[in-house]
């Protein structure tokens, strides 16, 4: 108990001393940029608004991708130690074939972490950009191409296969391993755990509005992949590494989509209190408010909007204007002044 302990305390002192580190470096690129400060603005939902997310998504992101460009850098470096350092400086016979296996293991998983987290400080950017892309669009057609969305967590999961196969028919040329079964389990095994621990993280790290339009389905997956292997004219039964990875990945996908259920019924739960015990309040508190949204996503944001008192007091905190457009739906435009007496809800929403 008391070694869980200080381990936990290890790790939260690491994590601190990080967090000064990467603020004090991030500032001389970008001095009027506080890591630190946007992270504590992140944790107290400072920056979310109910009915806008896009300022809280885009502060989010951005921290992420700092986090781990970051943590990719000492990484990369440890791996240039041991490629370029102690290998030209090895000199192996044939009875350290142990020896070679175990350097070559680090190499590979230190060449995963480093390639997956450079994956995983790019991510953000192009989550930034799809937002943006999707913005630009009328009301009527971002329904259309809200799949988008799912790029950051569909990428990896199909482009990954055809990267990683090619990767190990080239390296088992070049060193003459042939067909070797058990390498090949062994690296796709690695690769896929390593790939599922990246987008678990990319799926723990966001919250549930977010983690909604990350969602995809194995059957996605497998339709992507099917149509890949025909574009690049791929032989299953004679591409060993291509079938297993896509075993791989089709199970690492699956248990994904089971994590994210389960955590979408934890959240939902949390929700779900919180809603229940600010309805009891003569005056519910917007702080709480925000707290619902962020572990209830899209299906309590719904839910906020259709209680009078909440809306009410969103409208007025977040200075919104809901109108009716020309198809008689509810939009919302800033720059309400809750001085006036429009009530949003003197009509039903739809």
């Amino acid at each position: 108990m008391r070694m869980i302990e200080n381990f936990q305390r290890w790790k939260v002192n690491l994590s601190g001393w990080m967090d000064i580190s990467i603020d004090k470096i991030y500032r001389y690129s970008e001095p009027n940029y506080s890591y630190r400060d946007s992270k504590r603005k992140i944790e107290n939902l400072e920056v979310l608004k109910i009915l806008d997310n896009q300022d809280d998504i885009n502060l989010r992101q951005k921290n992420d991708a700092i986090k781990y460009f970051f943590r990719v850098i000492p990484t990369a470096f440890i791996l240039y130690i041991f490629l370029f350092v102690i290998f030209q400086n090895l000199k192996f016979s044939d009875k350290d074939i142990i020896f070679l296996s175990v350097f070559a293991f680090v190499i590979i998983v230190l060449f995963l972490i480093v390639l997956f987290g450079t994956i995983r400080s790019i991510i953000p950017e192009l989550v930034i950009f799809i937002e943006w892309l999707i913005s630009r669009f009328s009301k009527q057609y971002r329904t259309k191409i809200k799949w988008l969305r799912k790029l950051p967590s569909l990428l990896p999961l199909t482009i990954w296969p055809l990267f990683f196969s090619d990767i190990l028919k080239n390296t088992s040329k070049q060193y003459g391993l042939g067909e070797n079964l058990v390498l090949t389990i062994t690296l796709v095994s690695i690769s896929s755990f390593i790939l599922w621990l990246y987008l678990h993280d990319l799926i723990k790290s966001q919250p549930v509005f977010q983690v909604e339009a990350l969602i995809v389905s194995p059957a996605m997956i497998l339709s992507v992949l099917a149509i890949s292997t025909l574009i690049f004219d791929i032989d299953w039964k004679n591409k060993l590494p291509w079938t297993l990875s896509v075993i791989f990945f089709t199970i690492s996908s699956t248990f994904l989509d089971l994590s994210i259920s389960n955590r979408r019924e934890k959240e939902y739960a949390i929700a779900q209190e919180i809603f229940q015990e600010q309805l009891l309040l003569e005056k519910p508190r917007y702080k709480e408010l925000k707290k619902c949204y962020y572990h209830g996503g899209e299906k309590y944001k719904e839910k906020l909007l259709s209680t009078e008192k909440f809306l009410r007091l969103i409208k007025k905190r977040e200075k919104y204007l809901i109108q009716r457009d020309k198809n008689n739906r509810y939009s919302y435009k800033s720059g309400f002044n809750p001085q006036n007496n429009f009530s949003p809800t003197r009509h039903y929403l739809p």
